[in-house]
């Protein structure tokens, strides 16, 4: 009996060894096959094959490879894991850690695209795209004049690197200053103009930046439009972008054509951005047809654009549906987002905001889903606080920055709270130091806390100069030096020029009634208060006027 049993602990220790080999073995194969299936662009089955090769060996170097390839594909945050994990096993090439590092800095990753591109750049010091991350990296860092220190040195060292040029350009049009957004403008605009790869890419920046009048946009878009074209995946969408602009009237006529162009079956990336142009252009109405219940149900970007397409078009039942499926790939922070815009449109205004700030709690893994469909459902139902702290996340996504910022720049103005708004306007300003808007609304909110005072003055004197025709800027000068204890010439400032002060904007109004109380001339100072509204200033601005009215 003995001896048997010893035969038996000997096969066992034989046989556990040789299952995990046999394991092993059988995850290489499915990996394999992955790559194949990923090579062919058949996605979804490289999917299914990743995940036994993961099962059946978790740590093996090929398949972690594989599987952030794949997460990649859709910018789900996994795929960074996946990443990581496999450049812990050694084996990662340079080429493969530098796929890492694009899409550290493609997702916003600072910490992690850091010490991978340190390294690289002494590996690779001839290799432009390494230098192109890094000034992405620093761009996303928020200091963009270092960026564009970098963008000029790329296309010195590495010249006719026309994507470099766009890139330069882009940077050249935040900086904020006239001469370098106007050389910004110009490249754009001969880069957009002539049929090439970058043609788009140049057309969509000035789009972004507003740097088109109608006219513009209407000669871009038939100049993409011409016989010899650049083809490729989003031409059609910004050509209708630009139609929009350029005949507004003509609304109904441009989304049909441009939803017309694109095949119902077409392929998720594909529908994900024509759902993503419906939402930005508010056509969401017209994305039914590409977005079948059957195939959303198993796909979660498409889920998150079904979800808008529900609730905007107040399909109740439907939604309610898709929510009480146990089946479908929906998460709990999307889940929660949805019940959170039911709740608000029948009113149950504490429990919509409860499940709004639970999606943006809970959504950590699907956050970049989740914020722009919670900043468009909060705006809409009045939860103000919640629509800006969704889009300040949401301004981590790639290429969403600019865009979120503004939306959130408009909707602080409507913020009586002063000391939130500025909290989130210093925010917005280190995302977006070139935006002279953000600049422009933090100054103001800055001089009226009588916070920043050092960096008000000078910010203050620039756009001033830029923009002398603006009365409220020529006041937030004035305010600046009144700040400083400088009030004769604060007031000087703010005079310069002035015929009818009671016509003024209310802020210039403000300041005028503050440094005229400081300069000692109380009578002027009563009189223009009296001139406010009552009841609706921000607190910091009544606090100055309250000894004058």
């Amino acid at each position: 009996m003995v001896g048997l049993i010893v035969v038996g602990l000997g096969i066992a220790a034989v046989a556990k060894p040789a299952y995990r080999q046999l394991k092993t073995v059988r995850s290489h194969r499915a990996a394999a096959l992955g790559e194949k299936l990923f090579a062919a662009g058949r996605f979804e089955e490289a999917a299914r094959q990743v995940r036994l090769a993961l099962e059946l060996a978790p740590t093996e170097p090929t398949s972690l490879r594989l599987a952030g390839r794949i997460s990649a594909l859709g910018m789900r945050p996994e795929a960074l894991s996946y990443w990581q994990s496999y450049l812990a096993t050694g084996k990662a090439l340079p080429t493969e850690r530098l796929e890492v590092a694009e899409l550290a800095v493609r997702m916003g990753r600072t910490d992690v695209a850091r010490p991978l591109l340190e390294a690289l750049v002494r590996e690779l010091p001839q290799d432009r795209h390494v230098w192109r991350l890094l000034q992405r990296h620093v761009r996303n860092l928020g200091e963009i004049r270092q960026a564009m220190s970098l963008a000029r040195m790329v296309v010195s060292k590495f010249p006719g690197d026309t994507e470099a040029e766009i890139e330069l350009a882009d940077l050249l049009v935040l900086s904020g200053d006239p001469k370098s957004r106007e050389e910004g403008r110009r490249i754009l605009w001969g880069a957009a103009m002539v049929p090439s790869a970058i043609q788009p890419s140049a057309a969509s920046i000035l789009l972004g930046h507003s740097l088109l009048s109608p006219v513009d946009a209407e000669t871009l878009s038939r100049v993409l439009g011409n016989p010899g074209r650049t083809n490729g995946p989003g031409v059609d969408l910004l050509r209708g972008r630009l139609q929009l602009l350029s005949h507004p009237e003509r609304r109904l006529e441009i989304v049909s054509r441009v939803t017309s162009s694109v095949p119902t079956n077409a392929s998720v990336a594909e529908v994900c951005e024509l759902v993503l142009w419906l939402t930005d252009v508010r056509a969401l109405e017209f994305a039914g047809p590409f977005l079948p219940i059957d195939r959303c149900r198993t796909n979660l970007l498409l889920m998150a654009g079904q979800l808008d397409y529900l609730v905007t078009t107040e399909r109740d039942e439907e939604l309610r549906r898709v929510l009480d499926d146990p089946g479908s790939v929906l998460d709990p922070g999307m889940r929660s987002a949805a019940e959170g815009a039911l709740a608000a449109r029948r009113g149950r205004r504490e429990e919509a905001e409860r499940a709004f700030r639970g999606a943006l709690d809970s959504g950590a893994s699907r956050i970049q889903l989740i914020a722009p469909f919670v900043a468009r459902e909060a705006e809409r139902h009045g939860f103000m606080d919640v629509a800006v702290q969704a889009l300040q996340i949401g301004m981590d996504a790639p290429g969403r920055a600019l865009m979120n910022g503004r939306q959130i720049l408009r909707l602080l103005e409507r913020n009586p709270d002063s000391t939130q708004a500025l909290a989130t306007l210093r925010k917005l300003n280190a995302a977006l130091p070139g935006e002279d808007a953000v600049v422009a609304e933090r100054l103001w909110l800055e001089l009226l806390a009588g916070e920043s005072s050092a960096w008000a003055l000078p910010e203050a004197t620039r756009l001033a100069a830029a923009r002398p025709d603006d009365v409220s800027l020529r006041a937030a000068l004035g305010l600046a030096r009144w700040r400083l204890g400088d009030t004769s010439r604060a007031l000087a400032t703010i005079e310069e020029g002035l015929t009818d002060a009671e016509s003024m904007p209310v802020r210039f109004r403000v300041a005028y009634t503050a440094i005229l109380g400081a300069n000692d001339q109380r009578e002027a100072a009563r009189r223009i208060a009296r001139t406010l509204p009552q009841g609706t200033l921000r607190q910091h601005a009544e606090n100055l006027v309250a000894p004058w009215r």
